[in-house]
């Protein structure tokens, strides 16, 4: 598993690495609002899976210590509130009010054991939807975050 950062559009490439896991990235989320702050998701089980970064990969602090050992699939900084941040896991999406300090379930509305997949943030009315496998896509109100 390696990952890299790039500054020159491409040109050069830096290895990132550091503390991750070695194991597979599944997504990556920048804050629309400060290029440094980035998150990054594994699957796989037996250590962290969720850990953020606020000097653009310099070095990475596990923020999943209190969600469970499963694997890891989507991460989705919010472009409006980007101190909140979505996280998908094989149970269903957790959301984080303060960058990845503390965690919440995010599932109502959403079948028991729904994987997320992946995420996309609807701007007209404040909705999410959630590609899932094998629960098809679901629209989820952000309202109450």
């Amino acid at each position: 598993m390696k990952v890299y950062r790039t500054g020159d559009g491409g040109t050069t490439f830096t290895q990132i690495n550091g503390t991750l896991p070695n194991r597979f990235p599944r997504r990556m989320a920048v804050n629309p609002n400060n290029s440094s702050e980035v998150y990054i998701v594994f699957s796989g089980f037996g250590t962290g899976h969720v850990f953020k970064s606020t000097n653009a990969g310099s070095s990475w602090t596990d923020i999943s210590t209190t969600l469970p050992d499963v694997p890891f699939h989507s991460v989705l900084v919010d472009p409006d509130f980007p101190q909140i941040v979505y996280a998908g896991s094989d149970l269903g999406i957790f959301v984080s009010n303060d960058g990845g300090q503390t965690w919440t379930t995010h599932n109502t509305g959403l079948a028991d054991m729904t994987m997320a997949f992946d995420f996309a943030i609807c701007p007209a009315d404040r909705s999410m939807l959630l590609f899932t496998h094998g629960h098809g896509v679901y629209r989820r109100s952000l309202n109450d975050v």
